[in-house]
């Protein structure tokens, strides 16, 4: 097991990744014809808005595959993706333990939950910070960092 922040080279992989998850969760796109183009769009769009915001990528690697990736910047989780063939074995859970190691007791670190499941937020020590969003069926969470809960790392 590696976690750790990717450099610039991997950042390209690490959207490809990010884009196949969102597919295999969502089923957004069901034909092949689109796939291309679409993941050349989602890269530049991606791209573009992770410039902006100075987003920090955090993968864990197994065996050198890439199979949990964690997109933060400053306070704000944009995404946490692991692959489907290894779900529920704890990567979300250290990857987000690893992108708060550095920041300071009492600091707020935020995301958007997908309804379905807000109970793995809940267990790491999010609470609910909003109503929910009917078009994305998601709601705001929040996280206040504690030192006693980063001995992890």
């Amino acid at each position: 097991m590696d976690i750790r922040s990717l450099n610039d080279e991997e950042v390209d992989a690490a959207l490809e990744f990010s884009f196949h998850q969102l597919i295999d969760t969502t089923q957004f796109f069901k034909f092949k014809d689109y796939y291309d183009l679409a993941l050349k769009k989602y890269k530049e769009l991606a791209r573009n808005y992770h410039q902006e915001n100075n987003t920090l990528f955090i993968g864990y690697y197994l065996e050198d595959k890439l199979v949990g990736l964690l997109e933060i910047n400053d306070c704000y989780i944009n995404q946490i993706a692991v692959d489907r063939n290894f779900r529920n074995q704890g990567i979300g859970y250290n990857l987000f333990f690893f992108a708060i190691r550095n920041k300071k007791d009492g600091e707020i670190v935020c995301l958007d939950a997908a309804m379905n499941i807000v109970h793995y937020y809940e267990k790491w020590g999010f609470v609910i910070n909003g109503e929910l969003n009917k078009k994305t069926n998601s709601i705001k969470m929040k996280y206040t960092v504690s030192n006693k809960n980063k001995s992890y790392w």
